[in-house]
């Protein structure tokens, strides 16, 4: 009966093998492989139309790329020269600003393009987003280092070589995306076209790149580098029209038809001239117009390349429709058969049904813990009847497991081989030598755990519910004094204030020490514990203490700086009165110069103490850097007090200081801004009231130095025209309102006027002629003497450049005065460069003058720029010679030409009792140093006759001529009549 059983299981389970696997395996295999077949089509047809997609978009950015790198690194290189950008738009024909200007808009919007075009399945393993993002950062840097005329032509290639790098990484996904092997005609053609197209857009840009090169460094190797570049370009064009049929080639052609050989004068392998040093308009003008022609050719290189990726984008997106349709009709066909298979094998497994619905519920009782329950019945198939009986067996074996897991529970582990089936009773015998292996580690644990908290640097307590002390470590005998056993029982608040932050305790030695303490509770079982630690933070707190001083004060003088400054006016009570006084000292670079400066930083601590010990208590001092000193009076009697000590501080200040054998003095300025109902009154930040204060002291150096100047309304009234003036000046510079003087110069001993001294003039609409003593000191605490300077300069040259050619026999100098901050911290050398390459001027009949302050300010920079300036023909002169403090070593070091005597001496010619002893002096250091003399200040016959009868060179003031107009200065020094200049002006 049982060999029976057995073959109709076996029956049943062939038959039902058979049934499903014959029509499954047949149907399945068929339409597998042609659904995988149209799958791969379709995936490869759509793999590939998502790289031509990234690939228009990589495509995109090519062009307005190398447009932007060609405009940025031809302004760098512009700015670089230090040639106005303007001069090279007029010399080569190319506006590399308006390029970029109308460029940039189009770059930004390709980065955002490519930036987001790419697919899932290559954004996955991409990183293109955040190489975009840095590369686009560096960009966006170089922009605003352009704008600022600050840019690097190597710095500029660098971030375009980086994005290079990038494009050319994108332009080449198309064949690294190739991961399933193409084996229809389509895709693989359409592959190698992608490819060669970005081969031919990556060379068009290395042929820009070297056309630039070109333009701003002429030489051989920047002719290898075009004619390299070309041969590349054409290789890969020649490569990618072998890969097109006749009418994509003709389409083709209509764009390298704009492709034009560079010019011969770019690829002569000429010796290397750097630009800076010959600028040749005929070359500059040849390469420019290559460069354009790039320009133009990658325009139409660019609306190909769209149109040629959109058709690939099309053709493939139509193929892998195709091929997903025939995919999906296959995959119908399968799912109809498997439906077919599965119904019959339901219907034959139906008779299996009911005993497995038996199985279930039994394996649900046993999940639930119930182990006595009858045996099931043994019926249906072979198989199920093997597996209900094996069921069977199961629960007897389970039912003796319980049973020895309640004795293991209750410790009687003795009958455990008795009663439990072998393997199970191993096992659990195992399980208990375990546990107790288990205890004893645990045990181990817990005596390192207190082993640990004994040897802890830090103090750890346990205190119950009544915060005794129940355990202590050694680490804390060194806090409180007292032995760990003998802490125990005692109340831990006796040792430490709180139990979480930071306190300060004294300890054993009577030294105090500060703890960072914190506590948490802890679950011992049978009663509540807390542990608290105190770690001891003295040394680690006087360390923040000494940064916080630092932060704070002055390294040198050790005073407060300007941030406790501020925190002191921000820390003053709304309505109180405070009074900020600024103070400058005056002199105090010649003593860094004659001294040294570490005599210098002994006098400015001297003067900290000097100011310190003269305030009361209640007011502070502070040094905000330099020879600049703060002070702030509270709760003065009146704003008159407040001025009468800053008064007695410049008496304190101006007593003599002692280096060693050597004692000298300097004085100091005191700007003061009071505010009687406080800084809030006033609407007003601490930074605000230092600034006022700032005001007043310049105040005072203008006014003479060594005074006291108060912040009042005339004076924000003053700073407010100021800031007006310095407005309009600003526009009057960009609107062409400037207007050009000269005062003519007379050689005495030629009797002719040979020179004449350039005097700028604002006319001002609304306003006429704005006096030159309105404008230009505002001038000069801006950059905008800058602006005005190289005005006068390029005026004046243009103005020698008509007298030449209107009459070459004209050789009258034109002399135009240097602000000292256009000399030191200017760009004088290239301005005037600059000046002379756009006018065409001889620089011979130029003269530059500077008074004797100005070229004391720094002499080694003064000497160092008018040496240059020397060296292109441009005389120097010395204005207001004698009113200043150089010294005879100082006029032979410097590279001078002229003196001209100051008018506060030639005035005192006419007066009774004139000595003449200046005078005579000063013409004979002009001459004894070789220089011409000029006198100016002439205002009358007599001073002009006494001068002349002293070998003076020349004269100039009101008598002579007054400022004038060109025209109007120019029909005095060359008059249509015929008369003798000097005999004229004597007679007068």
């Amino acid at each position: 009966m049982a060999s029976t059983s057995r073959r109709t299981g076996g029956s049943f389970a062939m038959r039902l093998l058979l049934l499903i696997a014959v029509p499954m395996i047949g149907v399945s295999v068929l339409a597998y492989q042609r659904i995988r077949a149209e799958n791969d089509l379709a995936a490869d047809a759509l793999e590939l139309a998502e790289d031509a997609r990234v690939q228009r978009a990589t495509a995109e950015v090519y062009g307005p790329a190398q447009i932007e790198q060609i405009a940025l690194q031809g302004l760098a290189a512009i700015d670089e020269m230090e040639v106005p950008r303007d001069l090279v738009v007029a010399i080569a024909g190319v506006d590399f600003e308006t390029l970029y200007n109308a460029n940039r808009v189009k770059l930004d919007a390709a980065l955002d393009a490519l930036a987001v075009s790419e697919s899932p399945r290559i954004r996955a393993s991409s990183n293109l987003a955040d190489q975009l993002s840095f590369v686009r950062g560096e960009l966006n840097a170089q922009r605003t280092q352009s704008e600022s005329f600050r840019a690097m032509p190597d710095e500029i290639r660098h971030v375009f070589t980086k994005l290079d790098d990038i494009l050319a990484d994108r332009g080449g996904t198309v064949a690294l995306s190739d991961v399933v092997s193409a084996t229809t005609s389509g895709t693989t053609a359409d592959r190698a076209k992608l490819l060669a197209l970005s081969q031919v857009l990556e060379n068009v840009g290395e042929r820009g790149t070297a056309l630039l090169e070109a333009l701003l460094d002429r030489g051989p190797a920047s002719a290898r580098g075009i004619l390299e570049a070309n041969a590349r370009l054409d290789l890969s064009i020649e490569n990618f029209e072998s890969l097109l049929d006749d009418a994509e080639v003709a389409r083709l052609t209509d764009v390298t038809s704009l492709l034009k050989e560079p010019p011969a004068a770019l690829t002569d392998a000429l010796a290397g001239v750097p630009l800076s040093e010959q600028i040749d308009a005929n070359y500059i003008q040849t390469s420019a117009g290559a460069v354009l022609d790039q320009i133009d050719f990658l325009d139409a290189l660019e609306v190909y390349s769209n149109d040629f990726h959109d058709g690939v984008v099309r053709a493939l997106d139509d193929q892998a429709v195709a091929a997903e349709s025939a995919a999906f009709r296959t995959t119908l066909l399968l799912a109809a058969t498997l439906a077919v298979s599965l119904a019959m094998l339901l219907f034959l497994t139906l008779s299996t049904l009911r005993p497995l619905r038996r199985l279930t519920r039994r394996a649900a009782t046993i999940s639930d813990g119930g182990f006595d329950v009858a045996p099931l019945p043994l019926h249906g198939p072979n198989d199920v009847r093997t597996l209900t009986k094996s069921m069977n067996d199961m629960m007897v074996t389970l039912h003796h497991v319980d049973h020895g897991i309640s004795e293991l529970a209750g410790g009687a582990t003795n009958s455990l081989h008795d009663d439990l089936p072998g393997p199970i009773g191993v096992s659990l015998r195992q399980s208990f030598e375990r546990l107790e292996d288990t205890n004893s580690k645990l045990q181990a644990s817990q005596q390192l755990a207190s082993a640990i908290v004994e040897q802890a640097a830090d103090a750890i307590w346990t205190i119950d519910a009544d915060g005794l002390i129940t355990t202590a470590n050694d680490a804390s005998v060194a806090l409180v004094g007292l032995h760990a056993d003998d802490q125990v029982g005692q109340p831990l608040h006796r040792f430490l204030p709180r139990y979480d932050g930071e306190v300060t305790v004294e300890g054993p030695t009577g030294e105090s020490a500060r703890l960072l303490v914190a506590s948490s509770d802890i679950d011992a079982g049978h009663e509540p514990l807390t542990t608290v630690i105190a770690r001891d933070i003295s040394e680690r707190t006087r360390y923040e203490e000494r940064l916080a001083y630092q932060a704070h004060h002055d390294a040198l003088t050790g005073l407060p700086n300007r941030f406790a400054l501020l925190e002191r006016l921000s820390a003053r009570p709304a309505g109180a009165a405070v009074a900020v006084m600024f103070i400058d000292l005056d002199g105090f670079k010649s003593v860094n110069d004659t001294q040294g400066h570490l005599a210098g930083d002994q006098l400015l601590t001297e003067v900290g103490k000097r100011l310190t010990s003269h305030v009361r208590p209640g007011d502070f001092v502070a040094r905000l850097g330099g020879d600049e000193f703060v002070v702030i009076i509270n709760d003065y009697a009146s704003v008159a007090h407040v001025v009468s000590f800053g008064y007695r501080l410049i008496q304190e200040v101006e007593q003599p200081f002692g280096d060693g054998d050597n004692v000298f003095a300097l004085s100091a300025s005191v700007g003061v801004a009071a505010f009687d109902n406080g800084l809030a009154d006033a609407d007003l930040t601490p930074l605000d009231a230092i600034r006022c204060a700032d005001n007043a002291v310049y105040e005072a150096k203008r006014r003479g130095r060594g005074r006291v100047e108060l912040f009042d309304a005339r004076l924000r009234e003053s700073i407010v025209q100021s800031a007006e003036v310095e407005i309009a000046l600003r526009q009057a510079v960009r609107n062409d309102e400037l207007e050009l003087h000269l005062q003519p110069v007379l050689d005495i001993e030629r009797n002719t006027f040979s020179s004449a001294e350039a005097l700028v003039r604002w006319n001002r609409p609304g306003h006429g002629m704005v006096p030159p003593g309105d404008f230009i000191p505002i001038a000069e605490r801006s950059s905008l003497i800058f602006e005005i300077g190289r005005w006068v300069i390029l005026e004046s040259c243009k103005t020698l450049k008509r007298w030449a050619d209107e009459d070459p026999s004209r050789t009258q100098k034109i002399a135009v005065n240097i602000a000292g901050s256009h000399l030191i911290d200017g760009n004088l050398a290239a301005d005037l460069d600059a000046a002379l390459l756009l006018t065409g001027a001889d620089p011979t009949r130029l003269e530059f003058e500077l008074t004797e302050t100005q070229l004391m300010h720094d002499v080694e920079r003064a000497r160092d720029v008018l040496e240059r300036v020397r060296s292109r023909g441009v005389t120097v002169a010395i204005d207001d010679f004698g009113t200043g403090y150089s010294s005879m070593a100082y006029l032979r070091q410097l590279p001078i030409d002229t003196l001209k005597i100051d008018r506060s001496f030639v005035s005192n010619v006419t007066e009774d009792g004139f000595d003449s002893t200046v005078i005579d002096a000063l013409l004979t250091i002009g001459h004894a140093l070789g220089l011409s003399v000029v006198a100016e200040g002439i205002e009358c016959a007599e001073q002009l006759a006494y001068l002349a009868s002293k070998g003076c060179d020349r004269a100039q003031g009101y008598h002579l001529a007054r400022p004038a107009p060109i025209a109007d200065a120019e029909a005095l020094m060359w008059p249509h009549g015929q008369h003798d200049p000097l005999e004229q002006l004597l007679n007068i």
